[in-house]
């Protein structure tokens, strides 16, 4: 909902195996894309879905120095920056791939996120850490006027589905009570003779299931208002800015 233009020539940066390329597709909309990322892997996975010809397994620098293509009405790239060494001359070239009313759409972490202290939002994974004072100003000063900066207060959502992603502890004990279960079934080939132990394994793994989403959610509800009251905002960042 928030693409400036709903046709053109758009080129993703970092599409990994193409699902955001492929969602382009999968509703319809009138944009050629061409989808970049110097993980061959993925782009194997994302060549499946989008075909042969509009994925590239090359780095940015490459990408531009081979001239392949140029034009492009909106150029993406969600969760990249903060991974460039060189963000400046990165911007630089993806502005060089923009026509005068070309747009570009980028997401970064959010270096006052609630999740900060705990998240690998530092080198060696992370090269630079941004607020959104901080990627207006860069953006702007490098010939972008910036159009939409969504920078929001943490949400229960989004803190429960950090912590279930970060804490892995519940997921071990679900998994490894499951395995335990498991290999009491195969100890006793047909469950269909020991009701008891079949029942006890439904009701035991619905009950840890049970306490797992509890304490996810109960934990969530306490780490979103300590956020809200320190003033920490959401993960990411998002924002849209055309080239002046």
């Amino acid at each position: 909902r928030y693409l400036p233009k709903r046709k053109g020539r758009l080129l993703d940066i970092g599409c990994r195996t193409g699902q955001f390329l492929y969602e382009i597709k999968r509703r319809g909309l009138a944009f050629q894309t061409v989808g970049l990322d110097f993980d061959k892997k993925a782009v194997k996975v994302a060549k499946i879905f989008l075909g042969p010809g509009n994925v590239y397994a090359l780095s940015l620098e490459e990408f531009c120095a081979k001239n392949l293509e140029r034009d492009f009405d909106i150029v993406t790239f969600f969760q990249v920056l903060e991974h460039q060494w060189d963000p400046v001359g990165s911007l630089q070239m993806v502005r060089k791939l923009l026509p005068p009313d070309g747009y570009i759409i980028l997401a970064v972490p959010n270096r006052d996120m609630w999740v900060a202290p705990f998240y690998w939002d530092y080198p060696p994974m992370h090269l630079t850490r941004w607020s959104a004072r901080a990627l207006r100003f860069f953006l702007e000063k490098h010939g972008f006027s910036v159009t939409l900066i969504l920078d929001h207060p943490v949400s229960i959502p989004e803190t429960r589905a950090i912590i279930s992603y970060r804490v892995n502890f519940l997921r071990y004990l679900e998994s490894a009570t499951a395995t335990r279960f498991k290999n009491m079934a195969d100890e006793h080939k047909n469950l269909d003779n020991h009701p008891t132990l079949r029942k006890l394994a439904t009701v035991g793994l619905g009950i840890l299931r049970l306490l797992r989403k509890g304490i996810l959610f109960t934990t969530a509800i306490f780490l979103c208002t300590v956020g809200r009251v320190s003033s920490r905002k959401a993960q990411e960042i998002f924002c849209i800015a055309r080239k002046e």
